[in-house]
Parts: C-alpha cells; sequence; structure tokens
C-alpha cells in the first residue's frame, strides 16, 4: 500500500505538518 496513499496521503500530512 504505497501507490494512492502516498499521493494523498503525503498532501494531507504536509498540510497538517504546517
Amino acid at each position: 500500500m504505497k501507490t494512492m496513499a502516498e499521493g494523498w496521503w503525503g498532501s494531507r500530512r504536509q498540510a497538517e505538518w504546517r
């Protein structure tokens, strides 16, 4: 599980990291 999750997950994680 490291394809779609990395796409929309990375966007959400980075947005929450700020």
